[in-house]
């Protein structure tokens, strides 16, 4: 089991009597941390990628209100773990009529993937009664960098681990092509390395296509594919919608539909640039930050990923994502790498 930086303050956040919730994307690691924090309480589980258990919840929110007052009252409170809350938005307003009965005998623990659902329907996120948590991918402090890349670890914003956190069961260390490859979720970093390939792109397409067809998120699923890889390739550059639109023959309007999409299901983030008026922050653009970068591959590109390094071209494992982070091509092999040939509109040759 490895250590996660939040651990610590989570674990003391939790003993507080609030109702918590926490959010995060698919395979950050949220269940297995909650679930290790509390192995040794008493913990009732409600998952709700069951779809029996999610259906029998939908039909009747209140079973949570008879579940937990059957429960046996005991000197320290029953955690209420709820996975993938967001599934049945009702459930919200079961657990403030618990909470505000007795704010000692339950403790509600409430995880989601995706606050889309919650947004749209008017959720009732419980505003003075709960407790906020976000759980991100990897950091440098949960995953050091290989031995060979140390010189260049250093960080003008250091994230020193909190106190009392261990810090001997780090995640195996990676360099800087591995994370820009494979990205930092829990889920593929700890996966065999000839098996992270199959994990990401199930996770990048599947998960995705499946999330957001259950949920009626996107209704022309070919245009939002087109979108995803071109905000992958352009992660970490200024937001512009209108070069986004014309790319891609999506309207503005359905183009920044998609990036509120993408920030709901906590895959990407916008960032607004630093200044120290505050004045000019209203009028500044945003950089949107992509954390699955794999996205902008298409699909006959995977086969690189499945390669040793030295079976990759030169000028991919040199340049790593260089044209998806803004360092573009300048070599005479630009056509050779099937990425650079993508993000520039021109068709490989490979």
């Amino acid at each position: 089991m490895y250590d996660r930086w939040y651990a610590t303050a989570l674990q003391k956040k939790l003993a507080r009597p609030y109702v918590h919730l926490i959010f995060g994307a698919r395979q950050t690691g949220k269940s297995t941390l909650i679930e290790r924090l509390l192995h040794e309480s008493d913990v009732v589980r409600i998952d709700f990628t069951r779809s029996e258990e999610r259906s029998r919840f939908l039909v009747d929110p209140d079973e949570l209100i008879r579940l937990c007052r059957g429960l046996p009252k005991r000197r320290k409170p029953t955690y209420i773990f709820v996975d993938e809350a967001q599934a049945v938005p009702a459930i919200f307003d079961a657990v403030q009529h618990l909470y505000d009965s007795d704010k000692r005998r339950w403790r509600f623990v409430l995880c989601g993937s995706s606050a889309r659902k919650l947004r749209l329907t008017g959720a009732n996120l419980l505003p003075g009664r709960s407790f906020l948590h976000h759980l991100y991918p990897l950091t440098l402090a949960e995953r050091p960098p290989a031995p060979a890349s140390t010189v260049h670890s250093d960080s003008p914003l250091p994230l020193p681990r909190p106190r009392g956190t261990p810090q001997d069961k780090l995640f195996p260390p990676a360099d800087l092509e591995t994370r820009l490859i494979y990205g930092e979720l829990p889920g593929v970093v700890t996966a065999p390395k000839v098996d992270r390939a199959s994990i990401l792109r199930a996770y990048a397409f599947v998960h995705l296509e499946e999330e957001m067809r259950r949920e009626a998120l996107v209704k022309d699923w070919a245009a939002f594919v087109r979108f995803l890889r071109l905000a992958a390739l352009e992660s970490g550059q200024v937001l512009n919608y209108a070069a986004i639109s014309n790319e891609t023959g999506i309207s503005q309007p359905t183009v920044k539909g998609y990036y509120q999409l993408l920030e709901d299901m906590f895959i990407g983030v916008r960032v607004l640039a630093w200044t120290k008026s505050p004045a000019r922050t209203c009028f500044l653009r945003r950089n949107f930050f992509c954390s699955i970068s794999a996205c902008a591959m298409r699909p006959r590109d995977w086969k690189f990923l499945a390669r040793p390094y030295a079976a990759i071209p030169a000028h991919y494992s040199s340049n790593g994502w260089g044209w998806s982070f803004g360092g573009g091509c300048n070599t005479s092999v630009t056509a050779n790498c099937p990425i650079c040939a993508h993000a520039m509109g021109r068709k490989s040759i490979s």
